[in-house]
């Protein structure tokens, strides 16, 4: 329901609902990986430092452009991305999986990386560069760990987190449209959301 209110708010173009509706919806994952016992095991407490950093990146990100505050939201994301891959590197890992989620990354990496080093203003090149590396280093662990521990969700919760950071790349960088949204927000949250159930396994 939060996130079909922040559509809407972003939609109209309603500053106050955007400013309510989006630090609700990310409460909501945290809330939920809480209600999967996150603090009852080490990878549950990674994930769960990993959506509170998210939690700090999406409310930095709130105000457009791509200033101050969208350089301190990308570190909060990479921040984010790095306890996410803390988490994974603690599972058990399989190495087929691991060598399809190097092949699956670095073919995208190889396609897209030239054009969001292009489009990046100076200013941004380094942390968004960062920003790339950890986040593809991020879904190979989570690939390794899918296969490695037999649950997809990891794997699924890291890999819609990594297409909903190409809309934002997209809506930031080359076309700003509502379709960057109207996709990219339900992924964002759906991956979140999944991240946060997988605590559950590891009780």
């Amino acid at each position: 329901m939060s996130v079909a209110a922040l559509l809407v708010s972003l939609k109209i173009d309603s500053a106050i609902g955007h400013w309510v509706s989006k630090p609700l919806a990310s409460t909501f994952f945290i809330c939920c990986a809480l209600a999967s016992s996150a603090l009852e095991s080490q990878y549950g407490m990674m994930i769960l430092v990993g959506l509170t950093l998210s939690w700090l990146g999406d409310v930095l990100l709130i105000p457009k452009g791509a200033g101050a505050a969208f350089k301190a939201g990308a570190l909060s994301f990479l921040g984010g991305h790095v306890a996410y891959a803390a988490a994974f590197v603690r599972l058990p890992h399989d190495a087929t999986s691991l060598v399809a989620g190097a092949i699956l990354v670095g073919a995208a990496g190889i396609l897209l990386a030239p054009r969001i080093r292009a489009a990046v203003p100076a200013s941004l090149s380094r942390v968004v560069m960062a920003y790339m590396v950890v986040i593809s280093i991020m879904l190979v662990l989570a690939s390794s760990a899918s296969g490695g521990t037999g649950l997809p969700m990891i794997f699924l919760g890291a890999l819609l987190f990594y297409l909903s950071d190409l809309a934002v790349a997209r809506e930031r960088f080359f076309q700003n449209d509502f379709i960057n949204k109207a996709v990219g927000l339900p992924t964002y949250y759906a991956a979140q959301i999944i991240l946060a159930w997988s605590c559950a396994s590891f009780v």
